[in-house]
């Protein structure tokens, strides 16, 4: 082919142009598969938490998606949980639902890889561009409620006696029902010995 001067083809840069195979310019690209790109909740999140919002890389057809044939699995640290309904937020963000998790420890939803964007197209999540695939392409959405944390006490500093009680402050509401002195004081010492 002529360039814009009037020159031949030179793919190589070796200064001889029109040779086969050398100077043939072969173009490729590649059209990326849709996955899920983000979760919420996600990391460390204090409870109560009712539902997580996934954000997907593209358009996805809403019909493609229903609970019982989406979700493989949902675990938290009691076991499995029961997802309670779902709702489309807009094109590229689904809302899974389900009754509040509270308990400390680990939560993971699991979801398949046959949600279909607009164009019909499984999920690639490995974004080896092989759509659909029962393992590669699963995505998981991990989050992770605290247990309960001591964040303070009183008094903390030196301070004139006579002392009769340490109050805790913890970093969230605490059953006050749940403390027993036998069972949650390990040890405690004064100058003159427990």
């Amino acid at each position: 082919r002529l360039g814009l001067l009037g020159r031949l083809l030179d793919a190589d840069g070796d200064f001889q142009s029109a040779e086969i195979p050398d100077d043939r310019y072969v173009a490729s690209f590649q059209i990326p598969g849709t996955g899920i790109t983000s979760h919420t909740p996600h990391g460390v999140v204090d409870g109560p938490i009712s539902g997580v919002r996934l954000t997907f890389s593209r358009a996805i057809d809403p019909n493609s998606f229903s609970l019982s044939d989406d979700i493989i699995s949902f675990d938290g640290p009691n076991g499995p949980i029961l997802a309670t309904g779902f709702q489309w937020e807009d094109a590229q963000s689904l809302s899974i639902r389900f009754d509040p998790v509270v308990s400390a420890g680990q939560y993971v939803l699991m979801i398949g890889p046959e949600i279909l964007d607009s164009r019909r197209n499984p999920l690639d999540q490995d974004g080896d561009l092989i759509t659909g695939e029962s393992e590669d392409d699963v995505y998981r959405a991990v989050f992770v409620i605290p247990p309960p944390r001591i964040v303070s006490h009183t008094p903390s500093q030196t301070t004139p006696g006579p002392v009769d009680r340490i109050t805790l402050r913890f970093d969230r509401a605490m059953d006050p029902n749940t403390f027993s002195i036998e069972e949650d004081i390990i040890s405690f010492t004064g100058p003159d010995g427990p």
